[in-house]
């Protein structure tokens, strides 16, 4: 069920930025980055990544959801490489 859920189920291309186009599962996001995540209000944050073996638990509030993704994309996981 993980699997198939986590899955891009419904295209979302142009839906905004790339981790908001990047396909929809049955609840759960998929990341431009890899794998997938559950969103909440204001950029709370379940975020998978089964290529890290790895998963991510944030809360925040802020306005630009975009913020920790990028932070994450960027900053994080090439220092994981």
């Amino acid at each position: 069920y993980v699997t198939q859920a986590s899955s891009k189920q419904i295209s979302n291309e142009g839906n905004g930025g790339p981790d908001w186009s990047s396909g929809y599962g049955y609840q759960f996001w998929r990341n431009s980055f890899g794998g997938y995540r559950a969103d909440g209000m204001n950029g709370q944050y379940i975020i998978v990544l089964p290529g890290y073996d790895t998963v991510i638990v944030m809360t925040s509030h802020l306005a630009d959801m975009g913020i920790p993704l990028n932070a994450i994309a960027t900053t994080l996981l090439p220092s994981m490489g």
